[in-house]
């Protein structure tokens, strides 16, 4: 018997400057796409989302498509999020994070915080049930950022199809 993974591996993430150009890019050099590019947060959605332990409200445009079984997100900070502006300081795009699913994410955050690793940020997602944290995992993965996020259920059909990341494609 296979023993199932506590991190499952789902999304790579890249911070970009300009998300239109980016996804041409991808799609023409490795054909990945074409991306699904929506603003962040959808209309009428409350992200409930702290940076540094504070309430924040940001805007980004974010890009989907899938490469495989892992998908790859695209992200253009557009207002309000000093961690995402930091990033981009020094360079037009980059790998900012990995996002891993787990069954458990308030145990997830807490053996994190026991490690030592910052909580950086965290919210809720578009639809009900999805949640999100973001851990300073800077110094020991060379700037990379781990996102944890737990699912909703997909029978409840609530979530857009561009959110749906979390269910087999």
């Amino acid at each position: 018997m296979q023993k199932k993974e506590r991190f499952t591996l789902d999304q790579v993430s890249y911070l970009v400057k300009d998300i239109g150009k980016a996804a041409e890019q991808l799609q023409d050099l490795l054909g990945i796409g074409p991306f699904e590019i929506h603003d962040w947060p959808p209309p009428e959605t409350d992200p409930q989302s702290f940076i540094e332990g504070q309430p924040a409200n940001w805007r980004m445009s974010i890009g989907f498509a899938q490469a495989g079984s892992v998908h790859l997100e695209l992200i253009q900070p557009l207002e309000g999020n000093p961690l995402l502006d930091a990033f981009l300081e020094n360079t037009d795009s980059g790998l900012h994070h990995l996002r891993f699913t787990v069954d458990d994410l308030e145990q997830a955050i807490a053996d994190f915080q026991a490690k030592g690793y910052k909580l950086l940020a965290r919210g809720c997602g578009a639809h009900p049930g999805s949640r999100w944290a973001y851990f300073d995992t800077r110094e020991v993965l060379n700037g990379l950022i781990i996102e944890l996020r737990s699912c909703h259920n997909a029978e409840s059909g609530d979530a857009p199809p561009w959110l749906s990341a979390c269910f087999e494609p």
